[in-house]
């Protein structure tokens, strides 16, 4: 939505995530492949917007799982 506002040549986007798990420590390996005719500072504006989805925050963030039991 970003790149259609500004009129970017961006054709599409390919994102590729892989997770690890060590010593209970989950880490998300992410991969970003910006396609069409994009400048480096278009790329990095497109990944600071891609840092700020709400999921994104989330996995950052802490997590805290609550069970309840009926």
């Amino acid at each position: 939505m970003y790149a259609d506002r500004k009129e970017w040549k961006l054709d599409g986007v390919d994102v590729q995530v892989e997770l690890q798990t060590n010593d209970g420590v989950a880490q998300f390996s992410r991969v970003i492949h910006f396609l069409g005719e994009l400048d480096e500072a278009q790329k990095e504006r497109l990944t600071q917007i891609a840092n700020n989805c709400p999921i994104h925050k989330i996995l950052r963030g802490t997590i805290q799982i609550t069970t309840e039991i009926l």
